[in-house]
C-alpha cells in the first residue's frame, strides 16, 4: 500500500514539474515573440509541444504559439511571404483542435480556451487577407465573431476583405461599417479604421463627398489620438488625393498624395524615398512592402501629367517601376508617360501634324476626357484637319485676352472669357459632343500645340 501512494506520489511531482517547465517554456516563447525574436520563440514553442498531451488544451496553445512566430517573421520587412502559409499550416490545427473538444458554446465558458479562439481565429484570416484569399479570411473572422460577437474588430476585418474582393461587395461594406458606426466602437484606433474603410468603399462605389466627409472624419480622430492610429494616416491621404484627383482638385490632390508618401516611409521606418528603394535593392526589404508605394505613385504620376508637371512624373516613374505593382498598373502607367514623352522633343524636329495626333493622344490617355479625345481622333482619321485649324484664330485671339485680363488682375472676368471661347468653340465645332468643361480642360493640352500650328499655317 505505501509502494503505491510512493508511487502515485512520484507521478505528481513528476506531472508537476513537467507543467512548471512547459509554463517556464511557454512565458519565455511569449517574451522573445515580443521582442521580435521569432526563431529563438519557436524553439521554445517545440520543446513545450514535447511536453503537452496530445488534444490537450496546452498543446493547442504550442501550436498556435509557433504559428505566431511564422506570422511574425511575415510581417518582418524582410520576411517571405511563403510564411503566411506556415502560419495558417498552424492557427488551421488549433481551429481543427478546439471544434474537436468544445462547442462553441462550452467554449465561451471556458476563458483560456475562447482567449486562444479568439486570437487564432483573428490571425488566422488576417493571414488569408494578406494572402488575398478573402473568402477564407471572411470564414475564420466570422468564426471569431461566433466565439466572441463582441470583438468589432472581426466586423471591421469583414467589411474590409469585401472591400478588396469584388467591387460588387463594396455596398455591403459599406452597410457593416456603417451600422458598426452607429453603435458604441469599443476604441479610438478602431474607429480611424471603420472611418477610413468607409470612406474608401464610398470612393470606390464613386459617391465622392461621403467619401471625403468619412476620411476627414478618420483624420481627425487619428489626430487626436494618434499613437497606432498614426499608421493609418498614409491610407487616410491617399485616399482623400484619389477622391480630389477624381473630382479634378488637382493641387489638393497633389498636396495629399505628398503627405501619403512620408506617412507610408515613416511606418516602413525610413524618411527618404532614396533610402528605402536602396534597402529594397539590396535585399533588405522585401518588394512586397512596397506594393502601397506603387499605389500611390500610380496616382501621383497621373496627378502630375494632368498638372502638366511632366518632368517631375517622369521622375516618379523610376520609383513606380522600383514597386510591386500589377501588370495592368504598369502598362497604364507606362502607356500615359509614352504619350506625354513628345513634349521633351524639340519643336523642330516634329510636324504640325504629327503633333496635333500626339496632343489627342495625350487628351485619350486621361480617362475623364476620353471621350473628347476619341471624337477628335475621329474627326483626324477623317483627315479633317482643317476643323481643327480653325481653333487656331480663336486660341490666338483668346490668349492675347487672357493675358491682358490677367496682368490686369481681372479675375472674374479672365474666368467668364474662358468659359465663353468654350461655348464659341463648341458652337463651331460641328459633330463634337462635349462640355464647356471638358473643351476647357483640353485645351490645356492644345494652347501650346496650337501656337506651333499658327507659325505654320
Amino acid at each position: 500500500m505505501k509502494g503505491k501512494r510512493t508511487e502515485r506520489g512520484k507521478r505528481k511531482r513528476f506531472k508537476e514539474r513537467m507543467e512548471r517547465e512547459f509554463q517556464i517554456l511557454i512565458e519565455t516563447a511569449e517574451n522573445l515573440l515580443l521582442k521580435g525574436e521569432s526563431e529563438k520563440a519557436r524553439g521554445n514553442c517545440e520543446r513545450a509541444l514535447e511536453l503537452a498531451r496530445k488534444g490537450s488544451l496546452e498543446r493547442l496553445i504550442c501550436l498556435y504559439d509557433i504559428g505566431a512566430t511564422f506570422y511574425q517573421q511575415a510581417r518582418d520587412p524582410r520576411g517571405e511571404i511563403s510564411f503566411y502559409e506556415k502560419a495558417i499550416e498552424y492557427f488551421e490545427q488549433v481551429k481543427t483542435g478546439l471544434r474537436r473538444r468544445y462547442n462553441w458554446q462550452s467554449l465561451r465558458s471556458n476563458k483560456i480556451a475562447q482567449r486562444l479562439a479568439v486570437k487564432d481565429f483573428y490571425y488566422l484570416g488576417t493571414s488569408y487577407f494578406f494572402l488575398e484569399r478573402y473568402d477564407k479570411a471572411i470564414e475564420a473572422f466570422k468564426l471569431l465573431l461566433s466565439v466572441d460577437p463582441n470583438y468589432q474588430e472581426g466586423t471591421v476585418r469583414i467589411a474590409q476583405c469585401l472591400i478588396h474582393k469584388d467591387q460588387s461587395e463594396t455596398r455591403k461594406a459599406i452597410e457593416i461599417l456603417n451600422t458598426l458606426l452607429r453603435s458604441e466602437v469599443s476604441n479610438q484606433y478602431l474607429l480611424v479604421i471603420s472611418w477610413a474603410l468607409l470612406g474608401q468603399a464610398y470612393s470606390l462605389t464613386e459617391q465622392l463627398e461621403k467619401a471625403e466627409k468619412a476620411l476627414r472624419e478618420a483624420e481627425r480622430i487619428a489626430t487626436e489620438v494618434k499613437g497606432q492610429a498614426e499608421e493609418v494616416f498614409s491610407r487616410i491621404h491617399f485616399y482623400l488625393s484619389d477622391v480630389y484627383f477624381v473630382q479634378g482638385r488637382l493641387r489638393e490632390a497633389l498636396m495629399y498624395i505628398q503627405e501619403a508618401e512620408k506617412e507610408e516611409l515613416k511606418n516602413l521606418g525610413y524618411q527618404r524615398r532614396e533610402e528605402f528603394f536602396q534597402a529594397v535593392e539590396k535585399g533588405e526589404i522585401h518588394k512586397r512592402f512596397t506594393r502601397n508605394l506603387g499605389n500611390f505613385y500610380h496616382l501621383w504620376i497621373r496627378i502630375l501629367v494632368r498638372l502638366h508637371l511632366f518632368e517631375e512624373a517622369r521622375e516618379k516613374m523610376k520609383y513606380f517601376q522600383a514597386c510591386d505593382v500589377s501588370e495592368d498598373a504598369r502598362e497604364e502607367i507606362e502607356d500615359l508617360i509614352e504619350k506625354t514623352r513628345w513634349i521633351f522633343t524639340p519643336t523642330r524636329e516634329i510636324q504640325p501634324r504629327e503633333r496635333l495626333i500626339k496632343a489627342i493622344l495625350a487628351v485619350e490617355s486621361q480617362k475623364h476626357l476620353r471621350r473628347i479625345g476619341k471624337a477628335l481622333s475621329k474627326v483626324l482619321k477623317e483627315k479633317k484637319e482643317e476643323v481643327l485649324m480653325k481653333m487656331i484664330p480663336e486660341v490666338s485671339k483668346m490668349r492675347k485676352e487672357l493675358e491682358r485680363l490677367k496682368e490686369q488682375g481681372e479675375i472674374e472676368r479672365l474666368r467668364e472669357t474662358r468659359e465663353d471661347f468654350a461655348k464659341r468653340l463648341i458652337a463651331n465645332f460641328p459633330g463634337l459632343e462635349t462640355t464647356k468643361e471638358e473643351v476647357l480642360e483640353v485645351l490645356e493640352y492644345f494652347e501650346y500645340l496650337l501656337e506651333e500650328l499658327e507659325k505654320r499655317y
